[in-house]
């Protein structure tokens, strides 16, 4: 969420409501919240859902096609949350752009759809910070690899002193 701040995005966290029902009186979307980011704003003037998760390519079932190529594993789930209950549908219907940010848990590698998202972000903060783009996306990337690393080491010490 820093990262979008930075770049002028004025993010929300968790934003509740932004998909249309698909008839009127239907409850069926209230629960719904496919933005763990929410930009109001984002290319074209459309706002954007960024649906962020970390996966592992030793996951039973990828493990062998991750093995033979590179960020298979969060790809595929990429493609997966776009689907599940018709998101990426229903984010078109309502008018929102959604955008699967998915990295590699051991290695902390995007793919390249979520990573032209950094991208983007890091091209806006460099422009309001009078800074290189290509150096704001490299911290950006060390961050988010140490973010997930740590949080991968507070998940692995709970399980163990449980």
């Amino acid at each position: 969420m820093g990262f979008a701040k930075a770049a002028g995005c004025n993010p929300e966290l968790e934003k509740a409501d932004i998909l249309l029902p698909p008839t009127p009186g239907d409850t069926t979307n209230t629960q719904r919240r496919p933005a763990d980011v929410y930009l109001p704003t984002w290319t074209h003037g459309l706002p954007a859902a960024l649906d962020f998760a970390i996966t592992a390519p030793q996951r039973q079932g990828i493990v062998g096609r991750a093995a033979a190529s590179a960020l298979t594993g969060a790809t595929e789930y990429c493609d997966a949350k776009r689907s599940y209950r018709h998101t990426q549908a229903e984010c078109d219907s309502a008018g929102m752009t959604f955008l699967p940010m998915v990295a590699a848990e051991t290695s902390g590698a995007w793919p390249p759809e979520s990573l032209a998202v950094w991208k983007q972000l890091a091209t806006a903060t460099a422009v309001r910070q009078g800074r290189d783009a290509a150096a704001v996306l490299r911290e950006m990337l060390q961050s988010l690899s140490v973010s997930i690393r740590r949080a991968n080491a507070k998940a692995c010490l709970r399980r163990t002193s449980s």
